[in-house]
């Protein structure tokens, strides 16, 4: 049993402090998921506007010492790729059966 004042204290403290911290990185799983369902719902505009987000609470959490600076950086890296790649490929497959049609298009007809 703790008796000391200080102990005490610094007790209660580590409980808020874990409290926070575990809200935190619950947050951060939380939106990573909800950023890869909108990717696979393929709605660009939504999974920008969570990605921004998750980045933010990312960046707080790094500020707070919750999670490493380095660490943030990989989780943050790693989803901008995924939706990069995801929104690339799709843009690249339209381009792609647009200058076909563009090439039928122009070609003439014998």
């Amino acid at each position: 049993m703790l008796r000391h004042k200080s102990t005490l204290k610094r007790a209660r403290q580590t409980e808020k402090r874990r409290a926070r911290n575990v809200a935190y990185r619950s947050r951060i799983k939380t939106l990573t998921k909800r950023v890869n369902e909108r990717l696979k719902e393929g709605d660009k505009e939504k999974t920008e506007t969570t990605l921004r987000l998750l980045v933010s609470v990312i960046d707080k959490a790094v500020q707070k010492g919750i999670i490493h600076k380095n660490t943030a950086s990989r989780k943050k890296s790693n989803i901008a790729q995924k939706v990069n790649k995801s929104f690339l490929s799709a843009h690249s497959a339209s381009l792609s059966k647009a200058q076909e049609l563009g090439d039928e298009a122009s070609s003439p007809v014998t």
